[in-house]
């Protein structure tokens, strides 16, 4: 076309060097931008997976006994599946529970973080009438408890938990955990 002379929008050039005028590419430009697409891939695809904690297809099935002074690892194994969603949770609401449980790798950084129910807390229901519709609830604490818990898979990692007291948190203990050190029956 002559300078100054206005290109028809059908001759317009589309990203990768497609025209809208034919079906032409650039096979250079297409091979390049694929190329760079994978290079940033490959690059940031460790970070964005699950940070450092290991594998993001794998998760630890972890039994832990609560005596109310120590966490004692009763069992553990690598399950080979990603770490389950919380049924019915959104992104943006909190996690719900008076616990709170937090994987630190041996810097100090959270790896991941969670809620949890109180597994001392046992919650029994009782009918208060001779037709069993109005009910009584009451609670008691139960020592020792047995609880499992998933986590994403680590090579190494402490669980830190931490219990919601008002405007307070308390720290109840540590437990050690590795992906590499499993133990005990399923």
């Amino acid at each position: 076309m002559p300078a100054g002379s206005i290109t028809p929008a059908s001759a317009r050039q589309l990203p990768f060097g497609l025209h809208r005028s034919g079906f032409h590419t650039s096979v250079g430009g297409l091979v390049s931008t694929v190329a760079l697409t994978w290079m940033l891939v490959s690059l940031l695809a460790p970070r964005l997976a699950l940070g450092s904690t290991g594998d993001s297809a794998q998760h630890l099935y972890l039994q832990i006994n609560y005596d109310g002074q120590a966490f004692h690892l009763v069992s553990s194994r690598v399950e080979n599946a990603p770490l389950p969603g919380a049924r019915g949770a959104s992104e943006a609401a909190p996690p719900k529970g008076p616990w709170r449980v937090t994987l630190r790798d041996a810097k100090g950084e959270v790896l991941w973080e969670d809620a949890l129910q109180d597994p001392t807390m046992l919650r029994g229901e009782f009918a208060d009438d001779s037709k069993g519709t109005v009910k009584h609830a009451s609670h008691t604490r139960r020592l020792p408890a047995s609880f499992l818990l998933r986590t994403p898979a680590v090579a190494s990692g402490t669980l830190h938990f931490a219990q919601q007291v008002g405007d307070q948190t308390v720290a109840l203990g540590s437990l050690e955990v590795s992906a590499h050190k499993t133990q005990g029956a399923p």
